[in-house]
């Protein structure tokens, strides 16, 4: 069963089998209240399940660094797998990378450029 919440303002999320689909509205920068809305609303349609995470970043998203901050550490982790991000192009591939590397993120983090192979990576994550 897939559930789906609009955000306005934000983007959309869809949860299906433990996975919940980040679609971000293009254009978008993410701040940290943001990011709560995203994290809380996300806990909400897992229904109290561990579920893995897929940031989709492929309309040219950027981030505030209090969100980035917020992405590697949170109160809403203690939910979560893994976190894929998809990025395809090269100022949020460098900015992805970034989080990666600076911010460290206290989940494993990959980042992709393909939807299927992320999902397939997330699936790992959910035996």
């Amino acid at each position: 069963m897939t559930s789906k919440l609009e955000i306005e303002g934000i983007g959309l999320l869809e949860y299906q089998n433990r996975i919940l689909i980040v679609r971000l509205m293009e254009g978008l920068e993410i701040t940290q209240p943001i990011l709560e809305t995203i994290s809380r609303e996300g806990v909400n349609l897992a229904k109290g399940q561990l579920f893995c995470i897929l940031a989709d970043l492929r309309k040219n998203i950027s981030s505030t660094p209090e969100a980035r901050k917020f992405g590697a550490e949170n109160q809403y982790m203690k939910h979560h797998l893994a976190y894929a991000m998809l990025a395809d192009s090269m100022p949020v591939v460098l900015l992805s990378n970034f989080f990666i590397r600076f911010n460290r993120p206290r989940i494993t983090t990959r980042l992709f450029n393909k939807e299927e192979e992320a999902i397939l990576w997330l699936k790992k994550f959910l035996d």
